[in-house]
């Protein structure tokens, strides 16, 4: 299995977004994905992913500090495009 995805698939070290997603799939990613060419498996998730928590994607396994880092990211005023907007 491909080190990305037996990350966010692991049950202790696994995303809270992927943890739940997977069992929707309409595949097995830990057993079907063995390569690169294997994302095509995936449906396209660009809207859903829109609003997904940003932190829910990011894997339990890499700690608090990159959660910490990608909550605080998102506090920042964006647009779906990730521009700026000043207020």
């Amino acid at each position: 299995m491909p080190y990305g995805t037996s990350t966010v698939l692991d049950a202790a070290t696994g995303s809270p977004y992927w943890l739940s997603r997977a069992g929707r799939l309409g595949f097995d990613p830990r057993r079907d994905v063995k390569g690169v060419e294997d994302l095509a498996l995936f449906p396209d998730l660009t809207d859903e992913l829109r609003d997904v928590r940003v932190t829910d994607p990011v894997p339990g396994g890499y700690g608090s500090k990159a959660r910490g880092r990608a909550a605080a990211g998102s506090s920042s005023p964006r647009t779906r495009t990730g521009v700026s907007i000043s207020t």
